[in-house]
């Protein structure tokens, strides 16, 4: 499935989105490491933040990082 260019974020961008829906801050480094190798949800599953790569740059979405928080929770 395709994703819209307007709809793409830079990971570089998404501690700014954190704050913002969660209002916690983390580092660059963390979503990165939460994008190639996930982090554990409370019920002990690994959870992944959904990515593309385009050009060389990675870049999610609003809507998966929503999911990756709501799956964390899971």
């Amino acid at each position: 499935m395709a994703v819209p260019s307007k709809d793409l974020i830079k990971l570089a961008d998404v501690p700014a989105l954190l704050l913002e829906l969660a209002g916690v801050t983390r580092t660059k480094a963390t979503v990165y490491l939460w994008a190639n190798k996930g982090r554990p949800s409370y019920a002990g599953k690994r959870i992944k933040l959904q990515t593309t790569r385009k050009i060389g740059t990675l870049y999610t979405t609003r809507e998966w990082v929503e999911n990756f928080l709501r799956g964390l929770n899971r």
